[in-house]
């Protein structure tokens, strides 16, 4: 049997340090190189940067379905600013007017608490009446995040008008059980709630919640700063002198008192009234476009951070893609155009196949080099994916699937299923047909049955998580469906017509085993190609340094000596009087300085 040389061996080696190397620097402990974190992810929307970390966004299975009020006149100014900025962070969404218009986009028309209720099952909560304003849709399913829907809640800021009820300018979100009660109480007989709407609909829909008995999320955090402003932020942020009167009564209104100037509304605003659509645009321009502080460093839990490299989605998907569907097809090409004889020049036992498989493809020099290069691109770039779809599905898992343990099981099986299949790969990729074939189809096989084991392990995390709600998320689960299915099929087919060119000389089975090798591998890279799907919109990958911020402070140099001046001017008058200020430097030291009276 021919030997393994032994740069064969040392090529092996290598390759599994680089394995092992990369998988050490991808992950978030990092216990041996704390200077240094990588990949982390930050959300964005719509080819966007939100400039807020995921972490602090835990938005785990909070869906939104909103009713957005707007007006024939506003269809081609508000409502199209609208569905442009906020609305499209939304789950879905319904515009509700007096007249169609096609121009709103693939929306139905329709309205009513009872359409949501029978409809919109799937959702977890009710977005309400939304009138001119502007959302911050990340900070209002963070705080949703924190309370079950199957429980009766509803948020809104809160007015008194006479009594207390949730202003209609910011809306109202009622969780499911609290809309099932609001459209069991609407159909009662003897309903305490107004079906009808009319200018006092709010006031009307805050009897309605106090009857029912609902439980209010507050709007308003530890430090007495609201979240939702019922009125325009240039009605409470500048001076009173020159303030529109308007914005008189929500002052007076509110159940808590508000602040005037910038301590009115707290860091996680969500939501302000009255805004233009215009102001829409430069809303959205600056939360989501203004890349404020790229490659600039930050401070963060006493962390002193510095961004080095930031890639958006479509980069890394194509870096990581596009080279094994280059590397895999240039190889297969060159070899059936260029290199035929060579590939042919087989001992065939049981008559020369007119297909080669992958496996005597990759033995060729040239088709060897191509198929290597494709994963020196793929490997790392599939740790990473590795790892952060293992920690992302960690963070996202759908808080309601009560088989926790399962799902846990299937995270792992996840990471280390892609990881172990990764390095067989890589191994197959080394040791071809002719360096020594047993191992070769060994190291085949395993990969083979890793990635059926990863793929069901993906899938499987993929709808039991908030992938699976975003808006492309069914599609990446059909899809990821349909590529895992058609590779198990192509396993059996691969492996009986292995057996019948090998044990019962069919000619025409080896040209099967070569076309199901194929189809494998490419069924393989579209599988790992609706990671698009996944991130598309959602995640923008950095790469930072981190470092001590409080050690950094300890070297920092000592300031400049202060210099006490006793000069006197002689040509005053009168007597100087000298004031002595002590003072402390970052390090402790006191300093003297003597200033002139």
């Amino acid at each position: 049997m021919y030997e393994v040389p032994k740069r064969r061996y040392a090529a092996i080696v290598f390759f599994v340090a680089v394995f092992v190397i990369t998988f050490g620097i991808y992950t978030d402990s990092l216990p041996t190189i704390p200077n240094l974190s990588i990949i982390k992810n930050i959300p964005s929307q719509l080819g966007s940067y939100s400039g807020e970390y995921e972490e602090e966004i835990t938005q785990k299975n909070v869906s939104i379905f909103a009713f957005i009020m707007t007006f024939p006149d506003k269809h081609t100014t508000r409502a199209k600013a609208v569905s442009e900025t906020w609305a499209r962070k939304l789950d879905d969404y319904v515009f509700t007017t007096i007249k169609s218009d096609a121009n709103l986009t693939h929306k139905n028309w329709e309205i009513g608490f009872e359409d949501a209720n029978h409809k919109r099952t799937d959702r977890h909560w009710l977005w309400d009446r939304i009138r001119a304003g502007f959302r911050r849709m990340y900070k209002e399913k963070w705080l949703l995040a924190q309370y079950n829907p199957e429980e009766p809640w509803y948020l809104g800021e809160t007015v008194s008008a006479g009594s207390f009820y949730p202003s209609g300018g910011t809306g109202y979100i009622l969780s499911k059980a609290a809309l099932k009660k609001f459209v069991d109480e609407l159909n009662s007989p003897n309903t305490h709630c107004q079906r009808n709407s009319d200018q006092m609909e709010d006031i009307h829909v805050g009897h309605c919640f106090t009857h029912l008995n609902l439980s209010l999320i507050p709007s308003v955090n530890e430090k007495q700063e609201h979240t939702l402003i019922p009125i325009n932020l240039k009605n409470i942020m500048i001076p009173e002198e020159k303030r529109n009167n308007f914005a008189n009564w929500y002052i007076s209104a509110s159940k808590i008192p508000v602040k005037q100037g910038p301590e009115c509304c707290g860091p996680k605003l969500m939501a302000v009234h009255y805004t233009s659509w215009e102001e829409m645009y430069i809303y959205d321009y600056l939360l989501y476009k203004v890349k404020d502080g790229l490659y600039q460093p930050y401070i963060k839990d006493g962390k002193k951070i510095t961004e080095i490299a930031r890639f958006n989605p479509v980069e890394v998907f194509f870096a990581g893609f596009i080279p094994p569907v280059v590397g895999s097809v240039s190889a297969i090409a060159i070899a059936l155009i260029f290199h035929n004889d060579e590939i042919s020049n087989y001992n065939w036992q049981c008559g020369r196949a007119r297909l080669p498989s992958l496996s005597r493809i990759i033995n060729l020099p040239v088709e060897r080099t191509f198929w290597q290069l494709f994963l020196l691109f793929h490997v790392p770039l599939r740790v990473v994916e590795l790892i952060t779809g293992f920690n992302r599905y960690d963070r996202l898992r759908n808080i309601h699937y009560p088989r926790v343990w399962f799902y846990e099981l299937m995270r792992y099986t996840y990471l280390y299923g892609g990881l172990v299949e990764l390095l067989f790969l890589s191994g197959l990729s080394i040791i071809g047909e002719r360096e020594n074939i047993r191992m070769h189809v060994i190291f085949f096989y395993v990969f083979g049955i890793c990635g059926i084991v990863f793929m069901i392990a993906n899938i499987m995390c993929h709808k039991h998580s908030l992938y699976y709600l975003n808006p492309y998320g069914p599609l990446s689960y059909r899809l990821k469906i349909l590529f895992c299915s058609l590779y198990i099929i192509s396993v059996p087919v691969l492996i009986g017509s292995f057996v019948l060119y090998w044990k019962f000389c069919i000619t025409w089975a080896y040209d099967v085993f070569a076309i199901c090798e194929y189809s494998g591998v490419f069924l393989n890279i579209m599988y790992h190609g609706c990671a698009f799907f996944d991130i598309r919109h959602k995640v923008t990958f950095t790469v930072r340094l981190v470092e001590d911020a409080s050690k950094q402070r300890e070297h920092r140099p000592p300031p400049e000596p202060f210099v006490v001046d006793e000069h006197i001017d002689d040509d005053t008058d009168s007597t100087p009087s000298y004031e002595m200020i002590v003072t402390k430097d970052p390090n402790g030291n006191e300093a003297r300085r003597v200033d002139k009276g």
